[in-house]
């Protein structure tokens, strides 16, 4: 038979257009999610946004592969597929009509200044039910005993279903290590784990640096991963090019002053709440000004409070004294991006980009502040 006039088999074209719909929303989601985090960015002249686009269409055309191999071709995801694609853009378009609504009644500031990041969880929400609803379908079909005599293709099918539980149970390890991990205590073990799987190669020597250079032992091992990720993730917001020296000590270093009680697992907490509020601001004095504002509203001053605490005691006390004030101070900078660290007379003071000056302040001396009558 002349191989060009062997016919296709029905299925496989609606199957093919399914999968390529769905990856063709995929990348307008992507689109979407970066014009959203970064409204101010030509994302067009931006490498990065490039070098990361290719991967979301890759996500779909993914999942359809690996649900028809582990179903040996039994089930065809392409539809599930294309309807949870679907459902992520209209999805993408309700929260946008709504912002835009919320924006109208002039709630933009406050406790909407985090809506962006809520609506972070969409992708990773569909993602699941797509799956959980695709697995429910793989269950049906071979829980079932086989009651039909042996055929030619078992072998195949066996061999199939091998190769499916190899995956899936590498996969199930990887994803154990990557949610479990993050919560042992630092020791060789945790810290040889993170080393293979949880350590990425652009941050690789920002993690290096963490562990030389702070106490990590028996620390959560999530906390000193966090340090290098997400300042890795703000090192060029603020500062184009920036010494390696200055931003492993002044952004990447967890460690504000030489206190003894050495408190590292900070740096998440205090990003997830400044962040949105200088997502949009590139100057570092500007957003400074925004950082100290908000944390005068969440930090107390008090001259009997102790001041002998880490950052995480006094971000959850709500109240410090001076010194421990600007200690969250420094650390609420660098937590965003911003290159900072006490002078010589403990005060918090950030880099410019050409010169170090004092960091804008929200109160003066002997003054005791409380978020309940903070301006």
């Amino acid at each position: 038979m002349n191989p060009a006039r062997i016919p296709i088999p029905a299925t496989a074209q609606p199957t093919a257009r399914f999968l390529i719909a769905a990856a063709a929303l995929a990348v307008v989601h992507a689109v979407f999610r970066e014009w959203a985090l970064y409204p101010q960015v030509a994302l067009w002249r931006e490498d990065a946004f490039w070098a990361s686009l290719p991967a979301a269409p890759c996500i779909p055309l993914a999942h359809g592969l690996f649900w028809a191999l582990a179903s040996a071709g039994r089930i065809n995801p392409a539809r599930p597929i294309l309807a949870a694609a679907a459902i992520l853009c209209l999805g993408d378009l309700l929260s946008l009509l709504l912002w835009l609504n919320i924006q109208a009644l002039g709630f933009e500031s406050g406790k909407w200044v985090g809506y962006w990041d809520w609506w972070g969880c969409w992708l990773p929400a569909i993602l699941l039910c797509g799956n959980l609803y695709l697995a429910r379908q793989w269950w049906k079909i071979f829980s079932r005993r086989a009651v039909a005599p042996a055929s030619p293709v078992a072998p195949l099918d066996r061999a199939l279903k091998s190769t499916a539980m190899l995956l899936g149970g590498s996969a199930a390890l990887v994803s154990g290590i990557h949610l479990l991990a993050p919560a042992m205590p630092v020791n060789d073990l945790s810290l040889s784990l993170a080393d293979l799987f949880l350590v990425e190669d652009p941050w690789r020597k920002d993690f290096d640096f963490v562990v030389r250079n702070a106490p990590i032992r028996g620390k959560r091992l999530g906390a000193v991963l966090e340090h290098p990720e997400l300042a890795h993730l703000q090192r060029h917001h603020f500062y184009a090019e920036l010494d390696e020296a200055m931003y492993q000590q002044f952004i990447l270093s967890p460690l504000v002053d030489s206190l003894p009680l050495s408190e590292l697992d900070w740096r998440r907490t205090l990003w997830e709440g400044f962040y949105p509020r200088i997502r949009n601001e590139h100057d570092p004095l500007q957003a400074a000004r925004a950082v100290v504002r908000f944390l005068r509203g969440q930090v107390g001053v008090d001259p009997a409070s102790s001041s002998r605490v880490g950052v995480e005691t006094i971000w959850t006390r709500q109240m410090t004294d001076e010194q421990g004030f600007a200690r969250i101070h420094v650390a609420a900078l660098r937590s965003v991006g911003i290159a900072a660290r006490l002078n010589t007379q403990g005060l918090a003071e950030l880099w410019t980009g050409t010169a170090w000056k004092d960091a804008p302040r929200s109160m003066l001396a002997g003054w005791a502040i409380s978020p309940a009558n903070t301006p």
